[in-house]
């Protein structure tokens, strides 16, 4: 199938054609994780299977290539499932098994095989059977991903994607742009695993359909969703440095369409980052709550909402602080997106997206404020897919990007719309 990209930005216009090859349908089970051929100009010596690399020491401890420790949790998970099934159902079962489909990589619903950008995916099954507690934990290891953090769970971390600086990856939860505008980078540490179905890394430039934040690549995470089965689900953990994690969720569908609510909270002791400079462990909060609900129109349209909120308190050693120093920090996520898809108007499928996304940072040093950075995002979308023929979409598509910035400093401007199409 070929696709057929429009972009332009001030004055700048672009032209893509991408062509590959038609999807057939697979009658084999597909690994838990799927990863492209396609040559990477980064690799690591983890295995590229989509899953994140953890490596065990002796002890209680787990480290990551980033020198850094974490705790050890043992999780106690208890999932309950209503299935009706039917004679029907039961031959769908046994079923041929489709290949996965991605979105990030083209902005269109495509099969792994059929993109040309190196693109890997990271399952729900993937994130659970790596023990991983965060989200650089899970990432590290990945191919051409460079990350470093600046102690244990909750410290800043830095991603470089194919070598670029960590400014250049774009993140997105949702189809929403996450992260702040004005220290320029994305609290990925903050991001809680156990609100998240799945992961798209798209390594390499994609600029020409995401703007410049997206000259490493894209990361795209999708939040839990609706199902026609209802599920219940709980788990709680305990391990060492005093370390307590719990989650809850309910998933099912009801008259109004599939739903699904999850809730998850995660407290640490930590460890001590820096020895010699305030000699104490850093200890780490996060609490989060995600939300969707998704009611399908048949073959004509799809409409759905999700709400992300994570809120994180955190612990940490300044380079510069005295040993008698207390450096502490508070940030929160928000993100509402509604969306609704339009199917088959004289050939052209329609996406229409409206969101907002809020990132808060509040940094303080002895309980006293040490620096304040808000970023508010409204964000519009519009892509439009004319099918011209069985292997052929020519991709249209408009987006305006407001964002505002407030804090502890004055900023000569504090704000900037941006129009592309």
């Amino acid at each position: 199938m070929n696709h057929f990209y429009f972009k332009s930005a001030v004055l700048l216009t672009a032209f893509f054609v991408t062509p590959h090859a038609v999807a057939e349908d697979i009658a084999v089970p597909l690994p838990a994780s799927v990863e492209t051929s396609a040559p990477d100009a980064t690799t690591t010596d983890a295995a590229t299977t989509g899953a994140a690399t953890t490596h065990t020491v002796p002890g209680d401890a787990l480290t990551t290539d980033a020198a850094t420790t974490v705790p050890n949790v043992v999780s106690t998970t208890v999932s309950s499932t209503t299935v009706s099934l039917s004679a029907d159902a039961a031959a769908d079962a046994s079923a041929t098994v489709h290949p996965p489909l991605i979105v990030t990589a083209t902005r269109t619903p495509q099969t792994i095989a059929q993109s040309l950008a190196p693109v890997t995916v990271i399952t729900r099954e993937d994130i659970e059977n790596s023990q991983a507690l965060n989200l650089p934990e899970l990432l590290q290891g990945l191919p051409g991903i460079d990350l470093t953090t600046q102690g244990g769970p909750g410290k800043a971390a830095s991603l470089y994607l194919r070598g670029t600086g960590t400014g250049h990856t774009l993140y997105m939860i949702d189809g929403v742009r996450i992260g702040s505008a004005t220290l320029g980078t994305t609290a990925i540490e903050n991001i809680p695993l156990e609100q998240i179905d799945h992961i798209e890394i798209v390594r390499g430039p994609r600029s020409s359909l995401y703007g410049s934040e997206a000259i490493g690549g894209v990361i795209q995470i999708f939040t839990r969703k609706g199902s026609d089965k209802t599920r219940v689900t709980a788990k709680v953990g305990h391990g060492t440095y005093n370390t307590h994690e719990a989650d809850a969720g309910v998933s099912g569908n009801s008259s109004v369409g599939n739903y699904s609510l999850h809730a998850a909270a995660t407290q640490t002791d930590g460890i001590n980052a820096l020895d010699n400079n305030n000699p104490d462990n850093d200890g780490y909060k996060n609490q989060s709550l995600t939300a969707a609900l998704n009611r399908s129109l048949g073959d004509i349209s799809d409409i759905s909402i999700n709400f992300l909120h994570s809120e994180a308190d955190d612990e940490y050693d300044a380079s510069y602080s005295s040993p008698a120093d207390i450096d502490t920090s508070k940030s929160s996520q928000n993100i509402v997106n509604g969306e609704i898809k339009l199917y088959g108007i004289d050939a052209l499928d329609n996406v229409i997206r409206v969101s907002r996304q809020r990132d808060e940072s509040s940094y303080f040093k002895n309980n006293t404020d040490n620096g304040q950075y808000d970023t508010s995002r409204k964000q519009i979308t519009w892509q439009g897919d004319y099918h011209l023929n069985e292997n052929n979409i020519f991709t249209l598509g408009y987006e305006k990007l407001a964002e505002e910035i407030d804090g502890s400093i004055v900023y000569t401007v504090n704000s900037r719309d941006n129009r592309a199409v």
